[in-house]
């Protein structure tokens, strides 16, 4: 039996991008889904919430190590062996792996009517319709699923996929998260080993890569910056500038024998990295990707 929702929910605001830009790195909390409490209550209910609350970020370095080394259901990152399964997604993200296990490859036969205004013209699958389609009460749900588990990087179209996903949330169907995961890490990493010139658009699942690493770190008790400095790689350029803020600020306040001129050009470097920074750890917006970039640029 499907679960209702009131018609009143509020119809989300379109997040405004720069033309042709992509971001499909997934959002680092969930603030901004708390925001509108009906589709909250809903995706909670649908089990899939949990995924959603336990990203905590990402790190580029240790993604392309992760997708360079995945082989046959594993990757090796030196001293630290991840398996990537349907079950230990399903640890990493604290969602069972029960229900349906279907991929977006599959051919999908459901009635979605009831997520759409429906016109006289013929809808246009191939190409995906256009989200004024949807009615307002799920356009939430929607963008949940396109930011944390389809990670399309664009906003404006709607695919089958999505709505067979929504089908989910809904309670229409029990769909098998950790599987669906799975399969769309697999076809990512796979196609990224195969096409050397790749650009960032071509990689996604960012954040589950780090649960799957933290997962297995933690079963090891290791930790994150352990693992960091065994590979040779740097801090996270978050906590490098999170802490480079928070090291300023106190210089700030207790100059000792700095002069002037170097308090007032510590200022100024602060007065660029906090918006920036603040931005990054806690996001109004599910997409921080020009945030990071702008914060490497001052570093």
């Amino acid at each position: 039996m499907s679960r209702e929702i009131e018609d009143d929910e509020p119809e989300r605001i379109e997040k405004k991008r720069a033309g042709g830009f992509i971001c499909r790195l997934e959002p680092n909390n969930t603030q901004w889904i708390k925001q509108f409490p009906r589709s909250a209550k809903l995706i909670q209910k649908s089990g899939w919430f949990n995924f959603c609350d336990r990203l905590q970020g990402y790190h580029s370095q240790l993604t392309m190590a992760f997708i360079e080394n995945y082989d046959e259901g594993r990757v090796q990152l030196q001293s630290l062996t991840v398996r990537v399964n349907e079950n230990s997604i399903a640890e990493a993200i604290n969602v069972p792996a029960e229900g349906e296990r279907w991929f977006k490859q599959k051919e999908c036969k459901e009635d979605f009517s009831e997520f759409l205004v429906l016109g006289d013209e013929k809808l246009d699958w191939k190409n995906g319709v256009h989200v004024n389609r949807m009615k307002p009460k799920w356009r939430v749900p929607l963008e949940v699923i396109q930011n944390y588990i389809t990670c399309d990087g664009r906003y404006d179209r709607v695919l089958k996929c999505h709505l067979k996903l929504l089908l989910h949330i809904h309670g229409v169907i029990h769909l098998n998260l950790p599987f669906y995961l799975l399969k769309s890490l697999q076809k990512m990493m796979l196609k990224v080993q195969k096409c050397p010139s790749h650009t960032a658009r071509s990689i996604y699942h960012q954040g589950l890569i780090k649960l799957l690493v933290l997962n297995q770190l933690e079963k090891e008790g290791r930790s994150w910056n352990s693992l960091l400095s065994e590979l040779g790689f740097s801090e996270n350029p978050k906590e490098k500038g999170k802490k480079m803020m928070e090291d300023a600020q106190q210089f700030i306040t207790n100059p000792a024998e700095t002069n002037q001129n170097e308090v007032n050009q510590i200022e100024s470097v602060v007065s660029q990295i906090e918006p920036i920074v603040n931005e990054l750890v806690n996001p109004k917006t599910p997409c921080i990707q020009e945030g990071s970039e702008k914060l490497c640029d001052i570093f």
